[in-house]
């Protein structure tokens, strides 16, 4: 259900628009979600995605997607919960999302469900057309109907938001409960899901483990951890630059294989296959299995 609808035209009052998932929504909203906001920008999950009726299946109209905040707190996580940590910062510059379909036919936005899967979120000004965000600030998507073309000027048709879809922008995922939802949901988790869950139960050697980098990439390791790792010849070198390997999706820093026992031994997970990097990368496990899922 729409938790807000203003009609710009008195004789459109039919137009409805839902939120498709709400369920999910609601999982997610019940822990209080959280979206990652990165300089280069990061897509939402869940991805937004609305249903539209009521429309005059032969008039233009454009489908627009903004995020207004939703209260006057800074957000801070103490004790496992969110809790109000200040007064805001000031609002950042309005950026609106154009569908890329807009404008388009009424029929055509009626037929099937529309996906702002594409919309990417930032924590930098300017950020290449991507919206932009405050970290640890609360928001609410808002999704407009604007009717273009034709002998009148473009108007407003509808204005919706969704309760369910308000977050907090992170730089990090905060909650774990946040992260585990997430993944279990995300499609894009299925071939890590996949193989953990052929290694559930089994208890011989290295049991399968998630370690975060930056709370949005998720390195899965299985192995036989015997070998102690070799530290790099330049530890401190930015790694972005050297990746050079399309086989392994390696992340920039470290990661942790967890040995028989409790122990834990950390290695560098940087490059190894390019031989003019000079960075040296030797794992604790003999066999390894390596993969990122965004979230």
């Amino acid at each position: 259900m729409n938790d807000c609808s203003k009609k710009g035209d008195p004789n459109e009052r039919n137009v409805k628009i839902s939120l498709e998932d709400a369920e999910l929504w609601k999982r997610f909203e019940n822990l209080t979600n959280e979206m990652i906001v990165t300089k280069n920008g990061r897509r939402m999950f869940p991805v937004l995605r609305v249903s539209i009726s009521g429309l005059d299946p032969n008039a233009m109209y454009s489908v627009l997607l903004d995020f207004v905040a939703s209260d006057n707190h800074r957000w801070k996580y103490v004790n496992g919960e969110w809790v109000p940590g200040g007064k805001p910062e000031a609002a950042a510059p309005s950026s609106v999302y154009i569908h890329p379909d807009s404008p388009n036919f009424g029929a055509h936005w009626m037929k099937q469900a529309i996906s702002f899967g594409k919309v990417k979120l930032t924590n930098k000004l300017n950020g290449g057309g991507h919206i932009m965000l405050h970290s640890l600030h609360k928001y609410e998507p808002r999704v407009h109907i604007i009717k273009v073309g034709g002998n009148e000027k473009q108007r407003m048709i509808s204005t919706h938001t969704f309760k369910e879809t308000r977050f907090i922008a992170v730089t990090a995922y905060q909650n774990e409960e946040i992260t585990a939802l997430k993944i279990k949901h995300n499609p894009f988790a299925k071939a890590f899901l996949d193989a953990k869950e052929r290694y559930d139960g089994r208890d011989t050697y290295l049991k399968p483990m998630l370690t975060m980098y930056n709370n949005s990439v998720l390195n899965w390791v299985d192995g036989f951890c015997k070998e102690p790792a070799l530290s790099a010849q330049h530890p401190t070198q930015d790694s972005s630059a050297l990746l050079g390997c399309t086989a392994h999706q390696v992340a920039r820093d470290t990661a942790a294989c967890e040995v028989t026992g409790a122990l834990l031994i950390h290695h560098l997970t940087r490059n190894t296959h390019n031989p003019q990097t000079g960075i040296r990368r030797t794992l604790c496990c003999r066999r390894t299995k390596t993969g990122q899922v965004y979230l």
